[in-house]
């Protein structure tokens, strides 16, 4: 084989990887696309200001104070304007991880999910889902962690607590 023949083999074969990052990076762009729809972001910047509202609430409700209804709705407002802002800045490192996550068939997968749009509406759902599961998982962890220490202290596997 001439030299040039390994040179041009060699480069294909290095350049390989490269080019299946590229697609993956595309592919993992593409399924953040498909996934985070502005109705998406829109909902979960809702949501979310308005558990800060309520979290400032619960604070000032320490000291008496509350926050009236047209602030509540600034508040929601600046933090879903501030929340999209974010989203679209975080997109490129978002797609990045995804890609370097996640094999070419798994993105290929999600892309097929997210373009059928009986499954894009069941996806759509699961950050609702996942917020409501979250409280119940928080609610258990500090009593079973401390069953299980407890437990442990009892069978000597940890004696310094």
């Amino acid at each position: 084989m001439s030299r040039f023949a390994v040179a041009v083999f060699a480069s294909i074969l290095l350049s390989a990887p490269l080019a299946m990052a590229d697609n993956r990076e595309e592919k993992a762009l593409r399924v953040f696309e498909l996934a985070m729809t502005p109705e998406i972001i829109g909902d979960m910047s809702a949501r979310t200001g308005r558990a800060l509202a309520d979290h400032i609430n619960a604070r000032l409700a320490l000291k008496g104070g509350a926050l009236s209804l047209s602030q509540q709705n600034e508040l929601i407002v600046r933090f879903a304007a501030m929340f999209n802002d974010m989203m679209t800045d975080l997109t490129p490192e978002v797609a990045r991880i995804w890609a370097e996550e996640m094999t070419e068939r798994e993105l290929d997968l999600m892309i097929e999910i997210y373009d059928d749009p009986e499954m894009a509406a069941l996806m759509s759902k699961m950050p609702v889902v996942m917020e409501r599961i979250l409280p119940l998982i928080q609610g258990q962890v500090p009593e079973r962690t401390q069953e299980l220490v407890e437990g442990m202290v009892a069978e000597g596997i940890l004696s310094d607590l």
